[in-house]
This record gives structure tokens, C-alpha cells and sequence, in this order.
């Protein structure tokens, strides 16, 4: 009885990873990653004491981007907000470009899919007229496929369960 049980324990487990590996990743119209921003992020230094936070809202169906975005401790106006493509510790080119506005409606860009698939070398910046060079900035952070992880984790704790040894019954 324990072989066949752990039988079907090892062809249930590799049922799980075959069907992870022949799904792909879960496939959403709608995907929001949000950043933290602080002057400490920013290339050569921006405001000490000014933070944030960026909401964005990526629709993949149509490549377009939306953004919500508070700050604290920094000066107004605005000179921009923008998306650009480096590494932490690294300037690069702006690859999404909002303007001064905190809050902006859905803005088309053939840049989403790069940045959903590897969002970790695309950072936000906030440039003002005291740090026009940055006051602010954060970097996107990669973000695990909740249902890919939470499908494996049913898989290998059924299995777990399906393979422990048989309870002894005392007589």
C-alpha cells in the first residue's frame, strides 16, 4: 500500500511541474507594480528627505501604462516623471515619459512588455526644479507569478502529505 501511495505521489508531483512548464506564466489584461521612492536612490544624490510612492497599472492587451503617484517632502513644481531603463546605481534613457503630472490616464508605449518581463532594470524618477536631476527615484522590483507559485506550493504540500509514513495504531 505505501509503494502505490508514494507511486501516485511521484506522478502527481511530476504532473504539477509539467503542467507549471507547459502553462507558462498566467496571462492578466492587467498587471500593477508599485515602487518606493527616496532621494537616497537617486544617481549622485537627490532631496535627503524626500520619499513617494508610484502606482502603476500596465494593461498588456494594448501596451499602454497608467500611473498614480504621492510624494513627501519635496518641492513643487515638477519638471518630470519618467521611466527610464538602468540598473540600481545606473542613468538611462527614458523610455516613458509623463511630464510633470502625478496622475495620468493610460499612456500607449511599446516599452510595457519589456518591463513586465524583466522589470528590475527600469526605475522611476521624479526630476524638480531644486533636483532637476532627481529628487527622487526607486526601481522596479521583480515580481513572482502569484498563481505559478501558489499552484507548486499546493503540489509539493499534497505530496508531502501523500508520501508520510502510515500511522502506527498501538494495540
Amino acid at each position: 500500500m505505501a509503494g502505490i501511495l508514494r507511486r501516485a505521489a511521484t506522478l502527481g508531483l511530476a504532473g504539477v511541474v509539467w503542467s507549471l512548464a507547459a502553462a507558462g506564466p498566467a496571462r492578466a489584461d492587467l498587471i500593477t507594480l508599485v515602487v518606493d521612492l527616496d532621494g537616497a536612490q537617486v544617481v549622485g544624490g537627490g532631496d535627503p528627505d524626500g520619499s513617494g510612492t508610484a502606482n502603476f497599472q500596465f494593461d498588456t492587451s494594448n501596451s499602454t501604462v497608467a500611473h498614480a503617484i504621492s510624494t513627501d517632502n519635496i518641492d513643487f513644481p515638477l519638471l518630470n516623471i519618467f521611466i527610464g531603463l538602468a540598473p540600481p546605481g545606473a542613468n538611462g534613457p527614458h523610455v516613458i515619459d509623463f511630464g510633470p503630472f502625478t496622475v495620468g490616464g493610460f499612456v500607449f508605449s511599446s516599452e510595457v512588455p519589456s518591463i513586465l518581463a524583466n522589470p528590475s532594470l527600469y526605475y522611476v524618477q521624479i526630476d524638480n526644479e531644486a533636483f532637476p536631476s532627481g529628487a527622487i527615484r526607486g526601481q522596479f522590483r521583480a515580481v513572482p507569478e502569484p498563481s505559478s507559485l501558489a499552484l507548486l506550493g499546493l503540489g509539493l504540500g499534497g505530496a508531502l502529505v501523500a508520501i508520510r509514513p502510515p500511522r502506527r495504531r498501538d494495540a
